[in-house]
């Protein structure tokens, strides 16, 4: 149920939100839409639709939801982040790798994305690139468990 008597943005938020949870994606996203009807600009709402879309399974639809708000919101680490793994999936790893590059240019301590660019790099066959990614996203986190797992199977 959505709280009228409040802020009608944070209302539809917090009940895309639950829809989402509850894995009601077509409610979530009519939500969302209804959204930026209201705030067009909305990095949240848009952040939050392209998640949406891409829990439903409609990657090419969050991946043009990630490349409007990178065109919107240039400068956004998520809409990088989040389109990167998309491509990974779809097996556009070259253009995964250029938008892990940017996100690592504006956040260079993520041990998460380092973790990610270097599965990128070895199924690109960039092996010594792989290998110093993986080291740098231990360094940053050792509890990194994907990082530390994938960088000893590279020793073997």
């Amino acid at each position: 149920m959505i709280d009228f008597t409040s802020n009608p943005i944070e209302s539809f938020m917090a009940a895309a939100l639950r829809a989402r949870g509850e894995g009601k994606y077509a409610d979530a996203e009519a939500l969302y839409r209804k959204v930026l009807s209201l705030d067009p600009g909305s990095l949240p709402a848009l952040q939050n639709l392209a998640i949406t879309l891409k829990a439903a399974g409609r990657l090419k639809e969050s991946l043009a939801a990630y490349a409007y708000i990178l065109r919107t919101y240039p400068n956004d680490p998520t809409a990088l982040m989040n389109a990167a793994t998309i491509l990974m999936h779809k097996g556009q790893i070259d253009p995964a790798i250029d938008l892990y590059r940017q996100f690592l240019a504006r956040q260079p301590n993520s041990s998460d994305v380092h973790s990610n660019i270097a599965v990128a790099y070895q199924v690109c066959g960039m092996a010594a690139e792989a290998f110093a990614s993986l080291r740098r996203a231990i360094e940053l986190d050792s509890s990194n468990v994907a990082a530390g797992s994938t960088y000893l199977r590279t020793l073997q």
